[in-house]
């Protein structure tokens, strides 16, 4: 049987063969990537737990996609997942969390975790899209992982392999002996046995010198076509209202630009473009210097994204010099009294110096990103972001090369664990408004590529990000009844205009509240109080 075309395309840079592996195992576990292919291969979270799983001796890992022809089976051998041990979901966004219960479903698994034999896989879930609010999640998975994974997966396996012996309660036991582990059949108030026991807290790697994520497999068949990425930093000193990001990965830690350096030697001549990725890249001590010696090894450099004040910051020409032609920033809003209150401060010349440095240093195309719907946003907020990046446009020209601006924009969704958590995200109509008349706008301005962003996709993600246990509910009749959004939601005794729209009551609590520290909660609270007396 020849290979898939995925396979094709592919070079594992750990060498690793899952058929010589599966001969030996003691364990056999499937990643999975509940969206496409392309999408999940640039996803360094699900590459780093890759590695991590197959670096174990004694473990068989694979991988899986929600994806065409690849239904229910790994990527590697076309094994149905249910053949599995382990099962290990990856979920970045919340979305995803529909491609989860259709994965199970192709799968012929049972969704709810009470309904499986012991003969099922041990499903387990991690990743940003599942830690920040487990609850929509929780009565389909046996456990979830709160935090970063990365210390803490041979501990996982330990656990699973100690408990098993004695069949899945064991299991589930053991797993919540693991710090980080949430395991809802024993720490759930809502669904659980052991309504009230404590529950585990988010976990964090403190040095990031030796733990951190590069990729492992290069693909052509990825959105960005065999880019090497490696992760700089985690966390961000910004702490942007609405960011689940900063929030769930801080404090920021920097990768010493030595251990990058090792990794890259280790990749040799197939790294031909580095990715360096982190949610505050730019603040990084050593990148510039990163940088630098990545272009001198005749490799491209690009980065996620660069701060908008950046200015004439040393590292624009570098990046721009090794080949790379556009450059990402983020003004998030279009009017200095709406960055402030979202805690984005930016002065808009130093964002002119950036595209104007851009535009010297090289770069063709410069994407910018803003959010409508923001708490506090008015009118005027709304028509900004087309003065503004026109304003930003003008600086980006360069008389006889052709230049352009992308402008990206993304609905404001309310995420658990930030302090715009109790706020609501947009009503349906009144977003429409919004991007019809922005649309109106940025149609005026030349050299500006925009395409509108999906307003369903938006309001399930709004449904989801502060959804609770009968959200999980909603999502079943969604997947496996084929119900209607709205009728799903009604369904579960919940309403889907309430879940996106409706703002929470600051003193009530929230359906993630028991998985989080009393601190964390408060510093948030804070954040929020100093926000609502500005909107």
């Amino acid at each position: 049987m020849s290979p898939p075309p995925y396979e094709r395309a592919e070079l594992n840079l750990l060498g690793y063969d899952p058929a010589r592996a599966r001969k030996r195992a003691r364990l056999s576990v499937c990643v999975v990537y509940p969206n496409s292919y392309a999408v999940g291969m640039d996803n360094l979270g699900f590459q780093g737990v890759y590695r991590m799983l197959a670096s174990t001796p004694g473990v068989h890992c694979e991988r899986a996609f929600f994806e065409r022809g690849l239904e229910g089976t790994s990527l590697e051998s076309g094994l149905p997942l249910r053949q599995f041990d382990v099962l290990a979901f990856s979920v970045s966004y919340e979305n995803d969390l529909v491609n989860v219960l259709k994965t199970l479903r192709a799968s012929g698994i049972a969704p709810y975790a009470a309904d499986r034999p012991g003969a099922s896989p041990f499903l387990l879930a991690g990743g940003v899209g599942v830690f920040t609010n487990p609850e929509p999640v929780s009565p389909f998975m046996d456990a979830i992982f709160l935090g970063e994974a990365d210390e803490a997966v041979p501990e996982i396996l330990e656990a699973y392999l100690e408990g098993r012996k004695g069949g899945r309660q064991s299991v589930e036991n053991a797993m919540a002996q693991v710090g980080g582990v949430y395991v809802p059949s024993l720490h759930s108030p809502f669904i659980g046995r052991g309504a009230g026991a404590p529950a585990p807290q988010r976990r964090h790697v403190e040095d990031l010198s030796r733990l951190f994520c590069t990729s492992v497999i290069l693909s052509t068949r990825s959105h960005l076509g065999g880019m090497f990425l490696a992760e700089v930093a985690r966390g961000c000193t910004k702490r942007c209202r609405f960011c689940a990001v900063s929030s769930a990965y801080s404090p920021l830690r920097f990768v010493p630009a030595s251990s990058l350096l090792e990794r890259l030697d280790a990749a040799g001549s197939a790294a031909r473009t580095v990715g360096l990725l982190g949610a505050c890249v730019a603040d990084h001590p050593g990148l510039t210097g990163l940088a630098r010696t990545i272009a001198a090894r005749k490799q491209r450099v690009s980065v996620s994204s660069v701060r908008a004040d950046a200015g004439r910051a040393e590292l624009i020409p570098i990046v721009a010099g090794s080949g790379t032609r556009t450059l990402t920033i983020a003004p998030e809003a279009g009017t200095a009294r709406l960055r402030n209150l979202i805690g984005k401060e930016l002065a808009e010349e130093r964002l002119f110096e950036t595209a104007r440095c851009a535009s010297e240093s090289g770069f063709t195309t410069l994407k910018l990103y803003f959010m409508l719907g923001l708490p506090g946003e008015r009118a005027e907020d709304v028509d900004a972001v087309a003065s503004l990046t026109h304003a930003v446009s003008k600086r980006f020209e360069m008389r006889g090369k052709f230049r352009s601006v992308t402008l990206s924009v993304s609905p404001f969704v309310p995420k658990a664990s930030t302090p715009f958590q109790w706020f609501g995200a947009e009503r349906e109509e009144a977003m429409r408004l919004k991007l019809r008349r922005l649309s109106t706008e940025v149609r005026k301005l030349k050299a500006v590529r925009y395409t509108p962003p999906g307003v369903r996709s938006w309001m399930l993600e709004a449904a989801l990000s502060r959804g609770s246990w009968k959200t999980g509910r909603a999502l079943h009749s969604l997947v496996f009844e084929e119900t209607g959004l709205r009728k799903a939601w009604q369904e579960a005794g919940l309403s889907f205009e309430q879940e996106v729209s409706a703002p929470a009551a600051p003193t009530a609590p929230l359906p993630w509240d028991h998985v989080y520290a009393e601190a964390a909660r408060a510093r948030v609270r804070s954040l929020y109080e100093k926000a609502r007396g500005k909107v």
